[in-house]
């Protein structure tokens, strides 16, 4: 009878060096780990629902969700505000560039360019403009490929509603995770409000 083979192999051992790595990654940055968390239960909830819903294309609620995800639900908020502002301002030039231009191939180029421009004038963080040329760009594509500018708006009520609904997933998920479960540092935040009172109505 031959003896069970030790579990000293290099495959093992390379996977728990692995292993350890990354777990004293996530000890030494838990507030990576509070991302990766709030992430994966996001994309599983919105996978999980669309597929229910009927909707294969979950990719612009899951971006939405991964855009607006952050720690304190205030940041979340006006993540969510930007996003769902540049999103909205895009499909609109997209819509009336298909309207007013008809679908012809250099109304892509131009539609993307005004988002563009108007995008970047208007008051927003440094990375949120690009959702705007981005927004358009789906939506002109969509409206050139079928012709029609009905099929655009079509296209951009969907993006809409899948961006609202990523919006709202990453702002329940903060606020249901910040009841059970916060990060150091945003615990010593919550106390030294709590201590000198500040954000406590007067």
């Amino acid at each position: 009878m031959s003896l069970p083979q030790p579990l000293n192999r290099p495959h093992i051992r390379l996977a728990s060096r692995i292993f350890h790595r990354l777990l004293g990654h996530l000890t030494r940055d838990p507030l990576a780990f509070h991302y990766a968390v709030r992430i994966f239960i996001g994309t599983a909830f919105l996978w999980i629902l669309l597929q229910r819903l009927g909707d294969t294309h979950a990719i612009w609620a899951i971006i939405s969700m991964v855009f607006v995800t952050e720690p304190h639900i205030k940041s979340a908020m006006e993540s969510f505000r930007l996003r769902l502002y540049n999103t909205a301002v895009g499909c609109a030039i997209a819509i009336l560039s298909l309207m007013i231009a008809g679908p012809r191939a250099w109304t892509l180029p131009i539609g993307v360019t005004l988002a563009v421009l108007l995008s970047t004038r208007a008051p927003s963080s440094p990375a949120s403009w690009r959702s705007t040329p981005i927004a358009a760009g789906v939506v002109l594509t969509a409206g050139l490929t079928a012709k029609s500018w009905s099929v655009g708006l079509q296209v951009a009520l969907i993006r809409a509603g899948e961006v609202l609904l990523g919006g709202f997933t990453a702002i329940a998920i903060a606020w249901l995770v910040a009841l059970v479960w916060l990060p150091e540092e945003e615990k010593l935040s919550e106390e030294k409000k709590a201590e000198t009172g500040e954000g406590t109505p007067v």
